[in-house]
């Protein structure tokens, strides 16, 4: 354990301590090694406001035993009370005032009194240790044959994918347009350039929206290097991406509403329709757009959800549930350096909220859901104790952050692949191991299988007021401009709404 994590503790005040309590002080023993004390306070409700900081160095054995003794000069000092604190099950305490009942040490004792403290625990991503702690308590041999859930979702259909792995899923066999996917994964592996097959290709603006917390989180690939890669293929091809660079920690409304915006100003510039990819939330945010403002919807091509919550995620659920929500919002602000709100947007219940209110159009804007579970190929992934939580909590297929029946738009085409996690990792040995190609591969899937032309001159989208998106209350910069810059230096200083 890294020496510099620390368990800090300040004691505050006591209350109500037993009678004869004239001296009180405080004995903090850190696993019955390090002993430091208070000053000595006095009467029945003592003030102490003394902060103390220990060296942890086992978040699974590490103890604080607080007891609390009266002073005296003429006599053995008497017990007045005390607390333990098992540092392995302080994570609800972090950074939070707390109060501690005071317990005897034999029953014979009589003891009253509480007291107040607060707790910090420095590097708590670092302490934690999830994925050896999850895999040492869920590491249980993969079901052979497993099966997916929906819920109270009805099942139409239920179809066989490599290895014998039944997915039963809220799509048609019909949409399944994997084996579409493979032939022109092979393809692109063997260097043919695929947009090639399709006149229309270069007709399209093509546009990426990244994730949640993009960048920002521990472990996962950098974004901008993905996208160049990516870029640096489509150039070749004489085609072009462009990244929307919406703010990582942004609410589903605020960036479709920014989404919505840009591609409104790019299409009169270009007159050109777009084809949206989004990963993740970035899914959920073009869904956002497109659901909310009917008026982009004609000049949209497709839309490729690449492993979006788009039901929800049952991480995002279990992180925002009420014993959770506080100590996650802190780890996000403090070790993410984002605001947590986002988080939220992403739970279960909040994506059934907003699909009522917004459901998808799926008649307008065709779409491709990429879904992929990790299943037994889990290999060096840093997301497998999340696959294996996921699995054996909710009981669902997973990529170790989105199950897929959540993935999957209903009435959308579907391309399911076995052995990818939530980075579109897997492998070295594996069939899909570059994820450049799998993002070729989605974008020529969807030219092949969901765009339907449509006239130009029979778009109403061409008069139409982009300011519509982002009033000027809102951002009284933008004056009818969309301007990105002004944007993202709002969330550099935490002052978007």
């Amino acid at each position: 354990m890294d020496p510099s994590s620390k368990f800090l503790i300040t004691l505050y005040a006591g209350y109500n301590f037993k009678p004869g309590s004239k001296k009180p002080y405080a004995m903090l023993l850190w696993n019955n090694s390090d002993i430091k004390m208070t000053m000595v306070s006095d009467g029945i409700n003592p003030m102490f406001n003394q902060a103390f900081e220990f060296d942890i160095s086992n978040f699974e054995s590490d103890v604080l035993t607080v007891a609390f003794y009266n002073y005296d000069p003429n006599e053995k000092d008497v017990h007045l009370g005390s607390f333990i604190i098992k540092i392995s099950e302080a994570i609800p305490m972090h950074e939070k005032k707390v109060m501690f009942d005071l317990m005897p040490l034999e029953q014979s004792e009589f003891i009253t009194g509480k007291v107040s403290c607060s707790i910090f625990i420095e590097k708590l991503h670092d302490l934690l240790n999830l994925s050896n702690r999850i895999n040492n308590i869920m590491n249980i041999p993969p079901d052979s044959n497993l099966y997916l859930s929906t819920g109270s979702v009805p099942l139409k259909s239920s179809f066989e994918i490599e290895r014998n792995i039944h997915w039963t899923a809220d799509w048609d066999q019909e949409n399944d347009v994997t084996s579409i996917f493979d032939g022109l994964y092979s393809k692109v592996e063997e260097g043919e350039n695929v947009f090639n097959r399709y006149l229309d290709a270069h007709n399209y603006e093509y546009y990426f929206i990244p994730g949640l917390y993009s960048g920002k989180l521990p472990g996962s690939p950098d974004p901008l290097d993905r996208f160049n890669k990516r870029r640096d293929r489509m150039l070749s091809y004489g085609l072009d991406l462009k990244l929307i660079d919406v703010p990582v920690d942004g609410s589903v409304e605020l960036n479709g509403a920014i989404i919505a915006s840009l591609i409104a100003e790019q299409y009169r510039e270009t007159n050109k329709r777009c084809i949206l990819v989004g990963h993740s939330k970035g899914a959920v945010d073009i869904s956002a757009a497109i659901s909310i403002s009917p008026e982009i919807r004609p000049i949209i091509a497709c839309y490729i959800a690449i492993q979006a919550p788009f039901l929800g995620s049952p991480v995002a659920s279990d992180l925002w549930s009420q014993a959770t929500r506080s100590i996650v919002k802190t780890a996000i602000r403090t070790i993410v350096g984002c605001d947590p709100v986002a988080l939220g947007d992403l739970t279960q219940n909040h994506r059934k909220k907003f699909l009522e209110q917004y459901p998808y159009p799926i008649s307008e804007v065709p779409c491709i859901s990429f879904v992929s579970t990790l299943h037994d190929e889990v290999g060096n992934s840093n997301l497998k104790w999340m696959y294996r939580y996921v699995k054996k909590v909710h009981g669902h297929e997973n990529d170790g952050v989105v199950s897929v029946p959540d993935a999957v738009i209903p009435g959308s085409n579907v391309v399911a692949l076995v052995g990818l996690d939530h980075h579109n990792r897997s492998g070295e040995d594996k069939k899909y191991n570059d994820s450049v190609n799998i993002f070729i591969s989605l974008l020529a899937s969807a030219l092949e299988t969901t765009i339907e032309n449509k006239s130009k001159e029979n778009n109403p989208f061409i008069d139409l007021d982009v300011s519509a998106y982002i009033p000027n209350e809102l951002y009284p910069s933008y004056n009818g401009h969309f301007d990105q810059s002004y944007l993202l230096d709002q969330a550099t200083q935490g002052t978007l709404p």
